[in-house]
């Protein structure tokens, strides 16, 4: 979206401010600025000029006029190709010889069709104002030849600031000049000037166009009123430039009077051919085709909204007119109409035609019924200084449905000074609220904010929206960057999760597991999914093992969901399987685990639960299985979490103290004809403070190999100190009937 500085500068005094600064300020405290480009800065030597005499040219094949110019003392003879340049006294651009135009064109002396032409009279495209034009420019009769034109067109002159359009999404208000304005007004400490309005109760006696609403859920208000004797045909150039510089093509007197609201208030509305249109409604269409302005045909479906006339589509309601009631060149009568339509009706209907307008795009923000009236006062009051002919035929009839009302916000200056970490100067912050629209009452603690109908759509409804507004015109970048005080608290671990984190650490750290991550979908299972996006796995596993069956790695473990018996479990699910080990080694070894798992746990051996398992070496307990899986060298086991109080009673790995001091282990290989879990058993009653910690490091038929750690927390151990922790090991291990190998 685009902004004339000099639009802005009729509603806020912004003398002595730079666009730098406007830029700046406006990013930091209302909506981000893309850049500004500075038009009619590389005009120079361009002055008003007054056509003194003009004759066709003779023999060119073109039509040309040979005229005399007086460019301010002198008259220069000129060549000139434009219709209106035969009017002799009329006053125009002029660029002199030297001069540079739009688009960095330097004029020289030529010779046009064998004519001296000593300079150029301009047309508003040479000078940047608008585009490709047949006729100059023609300037107002009371300004002296000579005058630079910087002066005679102030308009020529402007900054246009670019505003990203997503960062007013929100800020319907924004989306027209007179809203920008206002937010200047109160980051520059201004006056912002009253729009100027026609009264149009001085209307009320007149008769009414027909207006109604037929669609309440559509249409949230509707008003029209009616001008007839209309003789300007074309806006003033001032008018026809801003909106140029803002990117809207001028297309004649009533079309552009609508744009010109359109961005000054951010109140879309529309110009009918009073003869071309009757009673007037807003409703749901009934079929058939619609032709609009711009010659599109579109299949007028029954959920489109339209502006009709006798019953009759007329209008894309709040996107686009239609082709049957523009504006053309012979029209002196014309019905305003002003409204206020449901945003997801407007986007919606865009979407699905693919037509985006400058109206669309304002009614998809939610408007405010209210700017109706305000929209409709504005047009009466530019209609009686651009057209003093032009008369009200009508008062305006103005149906609502769902009205914008005024909403109030409470707050005290303790929740906003807690949330915001700032001591505000309330003086100063009920100045700002004031100066942006609002009503604030601040006594004591208390601040009562009556928001105004164009914040009070989908802008502003909480407290933090208005400690929003606070914040930003006291300005983020003076906020003092500090942490928080905050008291920050430990949060207690569900039992759930405790449990499912202490039987992972144990996993990990006591038996050297590593835990894997797998899809859900298998090969079978009860569940299946339609439309499945694993090819081939259409159902989801009933057991963790078929998951982990893929996996590459020796010694894994995963928690994930399963769906077995018509309802969703979590389960734990162990794979152990080596090179260097027999089945029947990491079957025992797996049957200790899930002691250290489940203290007490009990087995009820050759289950055969799954077609996987070994019909014999494999056993059930509650909660789960253990086996050897018969086409893997490979034992597997699963254990249902879902009753995670079943597992609360084993004792956690604790977290592990760190020495700065070299570490050393020692291995002892036992012999022992029974389960690991058994020889664990003894070896966890060994206690010696140079021992950390044991672990299983392989087994081979009945001789498992167990490595200790030994280590000092406040010294580097010697070779005797080991030696000592050596045999007090070995002592240990042979007093309690076990065979150590020397």
């Amino acid at each position: 979206m685009k902004l004339s500085l000099n639009w802005l500068k009729e509603f806020v005094d912004l003398e002595g401010i730079s666009p730098e600064q406007i830029r700046d300020e406006l990013s930091l405290k209302t909506a981000e600025v893309e850049g500004f480009e500075v038009k009619g800065a590389g005009i120079s030597g361009v002055v008003v000029g007054q056509i003194i005499t003009s004759k066709s040219h003779p023999s060119s094949k073109k039509p040309l006029n040979v005229l005399t110019v007086d460019q301010g003392g002198k008259i220069v003879p000129v060549v000139c190709g434009c219709p209106n340049s035969s009017k002799v006294g009329m006053k125009v651009a002029f660029a002199k010889v030297g001069a540079v135009i739009h688009g960095g064109f330097q004029v020289k002396e030529a010779a046009l069709a064998g004519e001296a032409s000593h300079g150029m009279c301009l047309g508003a495209d040479e000078l940047g104002m608008l585009g490709f034009q047949t006729n100059l420019i023609e300037i107002d009769q009371k300004v002296p030849t000579g005058t630079p034109i910087h002066e005679a067109l102030p308009e020529l002159g402007d900054v246009i600031f670019e505003i990203d359009n997503k960062s007013v999404t929100n800020r319907p208000d924004l989306w027209g000049h007179y809203g920008v304005a206002r937010e200047l007004s109160v980051i520059f400490n201004k006056k912002l000037r009253p729009l100027p309005v026609s009264d149009l109760s001085k209307f009320d006696g007149k008769t009414s166009v027909s207006v109604k609403i037929e669609s309440p859920d559509d249409c949230y208000s509707f008003g029209a009123f009616k001008v007839e004797n209309i003789m300007v045909k074309q806006a003033p150039q001032f008018i026809q430039t801003r909106l140029y510089y803002c990117g809207i093509n001028p297309h004649g007197f009533l079309v552009d009077l609508s744009n010109y609201i359109m961005l000054e208030l951010g109140q879309p509305n529309h110009a009918f051919d009073a003869s071309r249109v009757g009673a007037m409604s807003a409703g749901r269409g009934n079929g058939g085709k619609f032709v609009t302005l711009k010659d599109q045909e579109i299949d007028a479906k029954s959920d489109y909204l339209f502006i009709k006339s006798d019953g009759k589509p007329v209008s894309l309601a709040g996107i686009m007119g239609g082709q049957s009631s523009m504006i053309c060149d012979g029209t002196n009568s014309v019905v305003f109409e002003f409204a206020t339509f449901n945003p997801w009706t407007i986007r919606r209907t865009s979407q699905d035609l693919g037509i985006r307008s400058d109206s669309s795009a304002r009614y998809e923000k939610s408007l405010d019924t209210n700017l109706n009236k305000v929209g409709a006062a504005r047009a009466v009051k530019l209609l009686g200084q651009l057209d003093k002919g032009a008369r009200v035929a009508s008062n305006f009839n103005w149906q609502i449905a769902k009205p914008t009302t005024e909403k109030t916000i409470e707050l005290s200056k303790k929740y906003l000074e807690r949330f915001t970490g700032i001591k505000f100067d309330y003086k100063v912050v009920k100045k700002n609220l004031a100066g942006l629209g609002f009503r604030p009452v601040i006594k004591g603690d208390a601040i009562s904010i009556t928001v105004p109908t164009w914040r009070a759509t989908k802008d502003i409804n909480l407290a933090v929206d208005v400690i929003e507004e606070i914040v930003r015109m006291h300005g983020f970048n003076n906020i003092e960057a500090r942490p928080p005080h905050v008291e920050l608290l430990p949060v207690e671990k569900l039992a759930e999760k405790r449990v499912v984190d202490d039987i992972k650490d144990l996993l990990v750290n006591k038996f050297n597991l590593s835990e894997v991550h797998t899809y859900i979908w298998a090969g079978t299972g009860e569940l299946e999914v339609l439309n499945s996006v694993a090819g081939g796995r259409p159902t989801i596993r009933n057991s963790m093992a078929e998951s982990l069956f893929k996996i590459k790695g020796d010694r894994v473990f995963e928690i994930g969901e399963v769906f077995r018996e018509g309802k969703s479990i979590k389960e734990l699910g162990i794979l152990l399987q080596s090179k260097h080990a027999s089945r029947e080694e990491l079957y025992k070894e797996l049957g200790s685990i899930i002691r250290d798992i489940i203290p007490g746990v009990k087995f009820k051996l050759g289950e055969g639960l799954y077609s996987f398992l070994h019909p014999k070496n494999n056993a059930s307990f509650v909660g789960g299985f253990v086996g050897i899986v018969k086409t893997q060298n490979a034992a597997v086991a699963c254990i249902s979490l879902n009753d995670l109080e079943n597992y609360l009673t084993f004792t956690p790995v604790k977290n592990i103290k760190v020495s700065r001091f070299p570490k050393t282990t020692l291995d002892f290989t036992i012999t022992h004809d029974g389960v690991f879990g058994e020889v664990e058993s003894i070896l966890e009653k060994f206690k010696n403070e140079l021992v950390t910690g044991f672990r299983l490091k392989d087994i081979y038929g009945t001789k498992y190999t167990v490595e200790f750690t030994v280590l000092s927390y406040e010294k580097t151990l010697t070779a005797e100190e080991i030696q000592s922790v050596h045999r007090a090991i070995s002592e240990f291990i042979k007093s309690k009937g076990l065979k150590v190998d020397e």
